[in-house]
């Protein structure tokens, strides 16, 4: 799934819909801005899409969104990261992510990687990327009044690389954030210095082909249960004894999936590693067709990640 569009600027756009609160919520609305079509998007019953763009240096990056058609102050924000040589709007079909604006009235972003790359190796030069993010978290942010701290992180891929990197250095904005079909790259490993200790949840197919379960070191990666402990020490977690559980198997695809907890950990802080048994490089509970492997539907990443993110603290 590839593709490009040109997005219109939206900074300092005027509103474009008057809109009343959502549902019985107390919070005040507000509206929503830099609304119009996203071309290719599907959008849920309920909600809008938006489009903008930033100026990085030289560079204009953009972003799309989709928000609740009648957003509400004080929402969470949820920033998605898409893989390498796809697009925004490939990662909002792809994931579906769509339901939790409709749901639970979350605000959803989705920056675009330049050339549809993510720069989140920090041993090399490239387009700074977690000021870039950092900066459409600010511009959201301010357009929607979100509540600063719901902002949460899910990367695909290379989108998973790249939320690794922010968790190391954005950690100080991040509620939570996680990571699907991605493993730890040694030279963030090395670098990683974060702010603060955040929880961390990680979903990985133990027959990807293409960031292999084993990891890669002749590129340096770590393997996927390597790749979580290091977080989970990270965090402040025991890597001593963790716990696995067996989820249900509800569909009869060929694959099932274990859960391991790190415990104890720190107060508010938790690490989940979901290991999809038989999955490929994937987006669990998406029902796109790939040739990348089996997509397990034992296991909706976008629902179960989104719950992960709001556990109580």
């Amino acid at each position: 799934m590839t593709g490009k569009w040109a997005f219109a600027r939206s900074l300092g756009c005027a509103c474009l819909l008057a809109l009343s609160g959502c549902g019985s919520s107390s919070e005040p609305s507000v509206a929503v801005t830099g609304g119009g079509n996203v071309p290719g998007l599907i959008l849920q019953p309920g909600t809008a899409s938006i489009a903008g763009t930033l100026d990085q240096g030289t560079d204009q990056r953009s972003y799309i969104g989709i928000v609740p058609a009648s957003p509400s102050a004080g929402a969470p924000l949820l920033v998605m990261l898409h893989p390498l040589a796809t697009s925004n709007v490939d990662m909002a079909n792809l994931t579906r992510v769509g339901r939790l604006a409709a749901s639970d009235g979350a605000i959803v972003v989705l920056p675009q990687g330049e050339n549809e790359t993510w720069h989140d190796d920090p041993s090399t030069t490239g387009p700074d990327d977690v000021a870039f993010i950092s900066a459409v978290i600010d511009l959201i942010s301010q357009q929607y009044q979100t509540d600063p701290s719901r902002v949460y992180v899910m990367g695909f891929s290379q989108g998973g690389f790249m939320t690794e990197r922010l968790a190391c250095d954005l950690s100080g904005r991040i509620a939570a954030a996680a990571a699907v079909g991605s493993l730890l790259r040694d030279t963030v490993a090395a670098a990683c210095n974060p702010s603060r200790q955040i929880p961390l949840a990680f979903i990985n197919g133990t027959a990807d082909p293409v960031n292999s379960y084993n990891g890669q070191p002749m590129i340096g990666t770590e393997s996927a249960p390597a790749s979580a402990a290091f977080w989970a020490q990270k965090e402040g977690c025991s890597t001593t004894l963790p716990t696995v559980t067996f989820l249900p198997v509800t569909v009869l695809d060929g694959t099932f999936i274990t859960l391991t907890d790190y415990l104890p950990c720190p107060s508010g802080i938790a690490v989940d590693f979901y290991t999809v048994n038989g999955g490929g490089h994937t987006w669990p509970g998406s029902p796109f067709p790939t040739n990348l492997g089996t997509t397990t539907q034992n296991l909706d990443a976008t629902l179960q990640l989104w719950k992960f993110f709001q556990q109580p603290s």
